[in-house]
């Protein structure tokens, strides 16, 4: 890849071709429709012109080029079925790059409840659509949910472990629990030992006497502070 002195840098010309391919997914355009929609002409530009079509996202036939989204899904139905194929979770994020319309159906699923529901990845922040399985959703009788919204949960971690203990429910074993529960007192912790410096290794005994001993010049020091 050449650098260029004047214009544009090559990359931003290829971002903002993959951009224009992107918007109009699943149609392909034309080198003149590029031109149109994004100001790049292609066909004075081979250098830009071959970056495009070598790229992985890029799909070409006749001479039209097209964004090649993850999924090859084109309306709500299709989606539908892609999701419910896929137990192991479909990204929304890969899902909104198929068609224009494909992040506002996935949602509009969810509402439903048709066939999907999603949860958050914790470190990309992308949410991951999952299929409906009825083998999963279990009938729950009104008079237990009942109880169950009405019983209040002790918000203070003692106190939970307390009501835990008086109901004869032994909690699973959390460290980090425990370890809140004890109290932080200073007879728990360790005792720092005193150094004893009679014991160590000292190079001028000769002056121990002379200095430590009464009306030495270090008589008024203790050797354990």
């Amino acid at each position: 890849m050449s650098v260029r002195l004047n214009g544009p840098p090559v990359m931003h010309l290829v971002k903002k071709v993959l951009d224009c391919l992107r918007a109009a997914s699943p149609e392909l355009l034309s080198q003149a429709d590029i031109l149109a929609s994004c100001g790049v002409d292609l066909s004075n530009d081979p250098e830009v012109a071959g970056i495009v079509a070598g790229n992985a996202k890029v799909r070409c036939e006749g001479g039209l080029l097209a964004y090649k989204a993850p999924f090859s899904v084109k309306s709500r139905s299709e989606l539908r079925a892609l999701v419910a194929s896929r137990p192991e979770g479909t990204s929304l994020r890969a899902l909104s790059e198929a068609y224009p319309d494909a992040a506002d159906d996935a949602e509009a699923l969810v509402e439903e409840e048709q066939c999907c529901w999603w949860i958050e990845h914790k470190e990309t922040k992308d949410r991951m659509l999952y299929p409906r399985d009825k083998v999963y959703e279990v009938p729950v009788d009104a008079r237990l949910q009942g109880i169950w919204h009405r019983m209040e949960v002790p918000v203070d971690q003692a106190v939970l472990k307390a009501e835990l203990d008086k109901a004869g429910i032994t909690p699973a074993p959390r460290s980090a629990f425990e370890r809140n529960l004890r109290p932080d007192s200073k007879e728990d912790r360790k005792k720092k030992r005193k150094r004893d410096f009679s014991k160590m290794h000292v190079t001028n005994v000769h002056l121990w006497d002379e200095l430590f001993a009464p009306g030495g010049e270090m008589a008024g020091f203790d050797a354990d502070d």
